[in-house]
């Protein structure tokens, strides 16, 4: 039997057994073409890397609200090299509130009546992101 790659028969060899992302064990010449191959596969979904990166989490910038108004969380700006499947959104200080969409990328929630005059209340969320590798992010913002 010959190996292949994309469509070239590899003869040197019956069988090339590779460590994601490409590090070949047999045959230091063929490291180029199977770091390409294994690529190729991570990106059809075909294969799993040997490492993985986190995505990184963006919860958006700080803001500051009046009260009784709705607020818009947004973790749009979150980035991953592959895919990220969660958004997790949580209260983790300040009055609580109840939040819309805590499962999802952009969540809400109505700004809470300030109790003493000229006292701003700082409220914090966390967004935790997670990817198609299940490697996860966090990331928080002030209200």
């Amino acid at each position: 039997m010959q190996g292949f790659y994309a469509g070239v028969p590899h003869t040197r060899h019956r069988q090339i057994s590779v460590d994601l992302p490409g590090t070949p064990r047999s045959c230091a010449g063929c490291g180029r073409r199977l770091a390409r191959l294994a690529q190729a596969l991570l990106i059809l979904g075909l294969a799993s890397p040997a490492y993985a990166v986190p995505p990184t989490a963006n919860a958006g910038g700080d803001q500051v609200v009046n009260e009784n108004t709705t607020v818009n969380l947004s973790g749009s700006l979150s980035s991953d090299d592959g895919t990220i499947t969660t958004y997790a959104w949580t209260q983790v200080g300040g009055p609580g509130v109840s939040l819309n969409g805590a499962n999802s990328v952009n969540a809400s929630f109505t700004a809470p009546t300030v109790l003493v005059a000229n006292s701003p209340q700082i409220l914090t969320f966390q967004l935790e992101v997670t990817d198609d590798g299940l490697e996860s992010a966090t990331d928080t913002v002030q209200i």
